[in-house]
């Protein structure tokens, strides 16, 4: 019994050590916390310039087809997700008069399938930032590096990245 007890425990602590925060360093923490609990609309843009797959492959040329859809696809999770857990501000991508203007930069996206889970899936990771600014000054109030996020998984290839930034607007959602 002892040991079998200090079996799950081992289980569950390397389960714990094993999830993954994809936000590494965050600037402007003090702002952060107020940011997320004003009552405020604010602004969402996404920045895909200098977006690559795999961080070596041009983006546009390896998902071809696929292109607009997986970056609708994400902005529009990316909303969704956020504005789902967030108690107090939401984001708009029209917002007019917004008191913050919130900057996701993608720098890299990929996929990879998973055979071996019970049901074989298509997974999608993202590295890039999140900066927040005010909209009128455009000065900088946080700055957030976002380094392998994941999570978002579909048995659609196109639609995992969707998923994975739906996470991440969960994810971001929560941050203090």
């Amino acid at each position: 019994m002892k040991k079998s007890l200090m079996f799950l425990c081992l289980v569950l602590c390397s389960m714990v050590a094993m999830a993954g925060n994809p936000f590494k360093s965050i600037i402007g923490k003090e702002k952060l916390k107020e940011i997320m609990n004003s009552s405020e609309k604010a602004l969402v843009v996404f920045d895909w310039s200098e977006a690559k797959y795999d961080k070596t492959k041009d983006l546009k040329e390896k998902l071809a087809d696929d292109y607009d859809f997986v970056l609708s696809d994400c902005e529009k999770s990316f909303v969704e997700g956020f504005n789902k857990q967030s108690k107090k501000i939401q984001l708009a991508k029209d917002a007019s008069g917004a008191k913050y203007k919130f900057i996701l930069k993608v720098t890299s996206i990929d996929r990879y399938f998973q055979p071996m889970t019970f049901v074989p899936k298509h997974e999608a990771k993202m590295w890039g930032s999140l900066e927040i600014v005010n909209p009128e000054t455009n000065e900088s109030l946080v700055k957030v590096t976002i380094d392998e996020a994941e999570d978002g998984y579909d048995l659609v290839p196109k639609e995992c990245f969707g998923k994975t930034f739906l996470k991440l607007g969960e994810r971001t959602a929560k941050l203090k």
